[in-house]
């Protein structure tokens, strides 16, 4: 297997035993048993310009409205200031 980079136009090859499958690592179907889900807050202005952004974070707010009847939701954000963005809008 071999990447070309956009930026100088050369070909490498890459390692294929350096996958994250041949280290071990597989990507379970979302029907496996887990232990929590993990979501990341909408910040990105750029992904979500102008009226989107308050109208994606409903969405997430009713997604993990009902997800967390059923299991633990771990909830990251960009930095501390979305964080209290994320908290108020939950509260």
């Amino acid at each position: 297997m071999n990447y070309t980079s956009k930026k100088d136009q050369k070909t490498v090859p890459m390692k294929t035993e350096s996958t994250p499958a041949a280290q071990g690592f597989k990507m379970p179907p979302e029907w496996y048993s887990h232990a929590a889900t993990q979501m990341h807050w909408p910040s990105n202005t750029e992904t979500w310009p102008g009226e989107r952004l308050p109208r994606v974070e409903q969405v997430f707010l009713d997604i993990i409205e009902v997800l967390h009847q059923y299991e633990p939701i771990h909830l990251l954000a960009e930095n501390e200031q979305i964080c209290e963005r994320a908290q108020k809008r939950i509260s």
